[in-house]
C-alpha cells in the first residue's frame, strides 16, 4: 500500500469531486519518494524480512524478484505491500508488490527492475507507512496542487485583492515545502551518519 490512498488524500483536502483524481494519483508516489529523502527513513517493519543470497531480479514485463529457495510467503509476504530492497547490485529501490507466490513476487508494471543473478545477500523488507504520515502527506500533495484555482492558498507567502497585496515571509522552509507543512514530518527522521 501507498504512504496514503487518493481517498485520504481528497478526505484531508476537503475534495468532493473527482477532477483532480489522475493529479493525485500522480503526486502520491512523487511525494512518498520525497518524504522518504527527508526522514532518511524507509519505514521497514522489521518483522516481514527476508535475508538470502538466493534472490534474483527478471527484467521481465511486468518484472519479477525471484527466490530459488520459495522463502516469500512463508516470509508473509503478500500482494500490495511495499517493500524495500537492499543489497542489489543495480536493484535497490521501493517496489510494490502486484502478485506472489512462493518463489516469485511479480512487482506492479511501473516498477522496474534490472536483471541480476542471485549471489548477493539481498535483503526484502515490508514497508509499514505510520498513520501519522497521513495529514502531513495530504498537505503536501495539496501544495504541490497549489498551481490549481482551488487551492491557491496553500502554502502562500503573498497574496493580492485588486489594488490591496500583502506578503509575509516563510521562515524556515526546507526544500520546496514550507516548515509549517512539513514540520509533521520531524519525529520520523533518522540521522544521517557521514
Amino acid at each position: 500500500m501507498p504512504i496514503i490512498t487518493k481517498a485520504k488524500v481528497k478526505a484531508l483536502l476537503q475534495i468532493s469531486d473527482s477532477k483532480y483524481d489522475t493529479l493525485i494519483d500522480e503526486l502520491i508516489p512523487i511525494v512518498q519518494g520525497v518524504i522518504v529523502d527527508e526522514c532518511n527513513n524507509s519505514f521497514k517493519d522489521s518483522n516481514v524480512y527476508l535475508k538470502t543470497d538466493t534472490i534474483s531480479f527478471a527484467d521481465t514485463d511486468p518484472d519479477t524478484i525471484l527466490d530459488s529457495l520459495s522463502g516469500f510467503v512463508t516470509a508473509k509476504f503478500a500482494a500490495d505491500m511495499e517493500i524495500v530492497v537492499e543489497g542489489s547490485n543495480h536493484n535497490d529501490g521501493m517496489y510494490t508488490i502486484d502478485t506472489i507466490v512462493a518463489g516469485t513476487i511479480t512487482l506492479i508494471a511501473a516498477d522496474e527492475l534490472v536483471t541480476e543473478t542471485a549471489g548477493n545477500t539481498i535483503t526484502i523488507t515490508k514497508v509499514e507507512w505510520p498513520r501519522g504520515l497521513w495529514n502531513t502527506t495530504a498537505k503536501m500533495i495539496g501544495y504541490d496542487m497549489a498551481s490549481t484555482t482551488d487551492f491557491k492558498n496553500i502554502g502562500i507567502s503573498a497574496e493580492s485583492y485588486g489594488d490591496y497585496s500583502r506578503s509575509y515571509a516563510i521562515a524556515g522552509e526546507t526544500g520546496e515545502y514550507p516548515k509549517k507543512i512539513i514540520g509533521g514530518l520531524t519525529r520520523y527522521k533518522k540521522v544521517r551518519y557521514r
